[in-house]
């Protein structure tokens, strides 16, 4: 496609594109049929409405990458522009972000349905928010091209289905959704949230550092001290209940204190 500000509508068939202006591309629910198609976006800033096309996106530009939710499943791998990414509704999408720096474009990746997978690298702030499947937001590395942990402070939010948050190597935010989440915690000092009303699920945080990590409760009423007195000792770990039936347990860990626990 040209440099200048374009809009490309796909058919049903297997179509190669290269983004290098300000475009709009349309999957192929837009114009009938169903396909798959590859993206490469190389300079502008691209938007992508996927329709019921499965999308493979390979982002290397310095602009935002912004694509739509449509109902396939998606591969997407976001360039140092950063942008806002939803997965599709197809399930099974991969949504990679984090190249840019700590002060570079804000990176979104929202996962919509079971086996999405949403990758944190590098050292931009990534924010990822699960939707209703059971779905895998991670900044440890190992995604599907290889890749050290994400060292950037990013959040990750959890939905209603049975999640796994996983920490990188920066400063991250693991919140607890109204499913069931597992949370594990990274080499940095993580944060592990839950508000009342937003979350609801069992759910169970790994590696939980004490002295370095913090249980943040928003919303219970509790203080510190009296969250902690809702707890008990159970397997080795560290298990608490809350009103709206958030249940806790910090595994391996039976020695967590009121220290720990940050509760407004």
């Amino acid at each position: 496609m040209g440099t200048g500000s374009n809009i490309l509508a796909l058919g049903n068939g297997n179509s190669v594109v290269i983004s290098v202006g300000f475009d709009l591309i349309n999957g192929n629910s837009v114009v009938g049929g169903g396909g798959s198609d590859t993206v490469a976006v190389t300079s502008g800033q691209t938007t992508i409405n996927p329709g019921s096309s499965n999308f493979t996106v390979f982002g290397n530009a310095s602009n935002p990458l912004t694509m739509l939710r449509g109902t396939g499943s998606d591969l997407v791998a976001m360039g140092i522009g950063g942008g806002t990414v939803t997965a599709g509704s197809g399930g099974n999408s991969t949504i990679i972000g984090g190249l840019n720096s700590p002060n570079g474009p804000a990176v979104y990746m929202t996962g919509t349905a079971s086996g999405d997978r949403l990758y944190a690298i590098g050292y931009g702030n990534v924010v990822a928010v699960a939707g209703a499947g059971n779905e895998t937001i991670t900044g440890a590395g190992n995604g599907p091209f290889g890749g050290a942990a994400s060292h950037g402070s990013n959040s990750f939010t959890a939905g209603s289905g049975n999640d796994t948050l996983i920490s990188g190597a920066g400063q991250d935010t693991l919140t607890a959704g109204t499913g069931s989440a597992s949370m594990v915690a990274g080499t940095a000092a993580d944060t592990f949230a839950f508000q009342r009303g937003a979350a609801g699920g069992s759910d169970t945080i790994s590696g939980f550092k004490v002295g370095v990590d913090t249980l943040s409760l928003t919303g219970y009423g509790l203080t510190a001290s009296s969250a902690l007195g809702t707890s008990l000792q159970q397997n080795g770990g560290t298990v608490l209940t809350f009103a709206d039936g958030t249940t806790i347990t910090v595994a391996g860990v039976n020695n967590l204190s009121s220290l720990s626990i940050k509760s407004s």
